[in-house]
C-alpha cells in the first residue's frame, strides 16, 4: 500500500520568485520539509526550481502570476503524488490525464457553488 500524501502548497508569492533555493527554503522551511516526504527517487528539486524561474518571469501582473501559480503548483503536486514522476519527465498521456483531472476538479468545485 502507497504512503498516503496530503499536497501542501510549495509556491510563494511573487516577491520569493527570486531568491535560490536555499534562501527559498530558509524562508519556508515547511516546503522543504514536504519535499523531503516525498519519494528519494523523484528529482523534485529540479521541477520546483523550474516552477520558480518560470513564475519568476510572469509575476506581473498578480492576476496572471495567481493563476500560472495555481496552475504550475496543481501540476507540481498530481505529477509528484498522484503520477509519481517528475514534471520534466511527464509524457502527453500522463499530461492529459493531469488535464482531465483538473477539469473534473473544476466542474466539482463550480457544482459546489
Amino acid at each position: 500500500m502507497s504512503k498516503v500524501i496530503d499536497p501542501r502548497p510549495v509556491l510563494a508569492g511573487p516577491e520569493s520568485m527570486s531568491l535560490d533555493l536555499g534562501l527559498y527554503y530558509a524562508r519556508y522551511p515547511c516546503i522543504e520539509a514536504f519535499l523531503s516526504s516525498l519519494s528519494a527517487n523523484l528529482d523534485v528539486e529540479t521541477d520546483l526550481k523550474c516552477a520558480i524561474r518560470f513564475l519568476a518571469y510572469h509575476s506581473h501582473p498578480l492576476g496572471t502570476f495567481n493563476n500560472y501559480r495555481t496552475f504550475v503548483e496543481r501540476l507540481l503536486l498530481w505529477s509528484w503524488i498522484v503520477a509519481e514522476k517528475t514534471v520534466l519527465t511527464l509524457d502527453k498521456e500522463t499530461f492529459t490525464n493531469f488535464i482531465t483531472w483538473r477539469l473534473q476538479e473544476l466542474s466539482a468545485t463550480r457544482l459546489l457553488n
